[in-house]
């Protein structure tokens, strides 16, 4: 197409009576070589996502059923002086989650943990105080001569 634009720019004359034919029959080779680099693409991108989301991924996607590896726990405290409650533990990798402040002042959140296993943890009250879980009574010694919570799933 570069060749034959050239002839035209360089020719003082009018273009010939079949120039534009010529120019419309490039431009829609052109566009049909684009639209064959655009599907070819599209098939590319398609084949990446399915490569992706293989085995178990591909089932859970386009067969949700509910992961029964995992349960919901409640955390609760309940102490309406508190500015910020958190629980921190195994299931957090220590790094803590904050709870939410109900309106009958109370606090909660809800952890999704995997089952079938002993967990260890606390709560932080006002980012200082670490406490065990005062609604699970099962303990265990920290180390640093303090008590940590254990759940057991």
């Amino acid at each position: 197409m570069d060749e034959f634009l050239k002839k035209i720019l360089q020719n003082e004359h009018s273009p010939s009576a079949d120039a534009l034919p010529r120019v419309m029959y490039e431009v829609r080779r052109i566009k049909q070589h684009r639209r064959g680099i655009n599907i070819s693409l599209y098939a590319a991108a398609a084949l990446l996502l399915i490569a992706f989301f293989s085995g178990a991924a591909i089932r859970h996607f386009f067969f949700p059923g509910k992961d029964t590896s995992y349960q919901e726990v409640v955390f609760t405290y309940n102490n309406a002086e508190a500015a910020h409650v958190a629980v921190t533990g195994d299931f957090t990798g220590w790094e803590p989650v904050s709870f939410t402040h109900r309106p009958d002042g109370g606090w909660e959140t809800i952890l999704r943990i995997k089952k079938n296993g002993r967990y260890r943890y606390v709560f932080i009250i006002d980012h200082e105080e670490f406490i065990p879980d005062p609604n699970q009574h099962s303990t265990v010694n920290d180390g640093f001569g303090m008590r940590n919570s254990v759940l057991t799933l």
